[in-house]
């Protein structure tokens, strides 16, 4: 047999197996989803899905849907999605990507609708090999967002980008999010009181920190039950608005029923302005106003500034005190 022709046989072969293992890889991963699907109608749940389209040959398993709807009636809790692509490379589908044109996102609750808006979405992630298939990274970042209630816009940013690393310890994620250009709308600019001259937008607002689980986040995180948190180390959490600056280190423990112990640390600048939004957003009563003011310039005093604050705010078993202040109970940490 002459060579060419040889080589001509070998390559259709290859090409026909490399289109019939894409065949098989999109229409696994159709019939994946329709199984989930199937599986959250069984528990009660709307799940619907208008239509769903394979695609990303020859070198990308990719599944298109449209008109995806979810709804599950213990919370009342609705989302409605128009249209996300799911895709990963055809030599590893652990190496996925969730896109998300730009288009409206619905998340309705009992008490009202948030629609989400934006330029475009995209999270990629990468899940360790094997049977447990554990989520060893995953960053996600979204463009021109928009967040609006039925009664207006709460707020937009121009960019939001998180990412979610998996340490030497597989039950322990380093998690990083950072917002450019956060602005808060008009229902919350009212709602706060802020003077007109106020600026729109956030000059900082980001977070880093390390997050213990109890496991790590595998395939069963969402089929079985989330991975609960169990130590917390905040190496930084800013915020600065206008002349207002907060920052935020913490080093928390979790018990198995979500109460928090630990230490955190607080460093607010220009502290007197806080409590003049916290005052006209009802947050605290004009009746409070001084006898806080006292306090928290006592404190400022010893922590060597006027107009700078720096304190430890002590959490056992729940309770939170700031010195011999009580500030109330923390919030448990319990993933639902």
């Amino acid at each position: 047999m002459p060579v060419g022709r040889m080589l001509w046989i070998i390559v259709i072969a290859v090409t026909v197996a490399w289109a019939g293992w894409w065949w098989i890889a999109t229409k696994t991963l159709q019939d994946s989803v329709a199984g989930w699907r199937s599986a959250r109608q069984a528990e009660g749940w709307q799940a619907d899905i208008g239509t769903s389209t394979r695609g990303g040959f020859p070198l990308r398993i990719a599944l298109t849907l449209e008109d995806l709807s979810l709804a599950d009636p213990q919370t009342a809790v609705a989302l409605i999605v128009p249209e996300l692509t799911l895709s990963s490379p055809v030599y590893w589908p652990g190496h996925g990507t969730v896109d998300m044109p730009s288009g409206p996102v619905i998340l309705s609750t009992p008490s009202d609708a948030l629609t989400l808006d934006t330029d475009g979405a995209v999270a990629a992630f990468r899940l360790r090999p094997g049977t447990a298939l554990q989520l060893e990274k995953m960053t996600a970042q979204t463009d021109a967002l928009t967040l609006d209630l039925p009664d207006g816009r709460l707020a937009d940013l121009s960019l939001l980008e998180a990412e979610v690393q998996q340490t030497q310890d597989p039950a322990a994620y380093d998690i990083r999010v950072d917002v450019v250009d956060l602005a808060p709308g008009a229902l919350l600019r009212e709602a706060l009181r802020l003077p007109q001259a106020w600026p729109s937008a956030f000059e900082t607002f980001g977070a880093d920190m390390t997050v213990l689980f109890d496991r790590p986040w595998d395939r069963t995180a969402l089929d079985v039950r989330r991975p609960q948190p169990r130590a917390i180390t905040l190496r930084r959490a800013e915020v600065r608005w206008a002349d207002i600056g907060l920052v935020l280190s913490a080093d928390l423990t979790v018990s198995d029923r979500g109460i928090v112990s630990g230490t955190i640390t607080v460093e607010a600048s220009n502290w007197q302005a806080m409590l003049d939004i916290a005052e006209s957003g009802s947050v605290i009563g004009a009746e409070q106003r001084p006898q806080i003011e006292n306090g928290l310039r006592m404190l400022a005093g010893l922590s060597g500034g006027a107009n700078t604050l720096e304190l430890d705010i002590a959490v056992r078993d729940g309770r939170m005190q700031m010195g011999f202040i009580p500030l109330g109970t923390a919030p448990r940490l319990i993933l639902p």
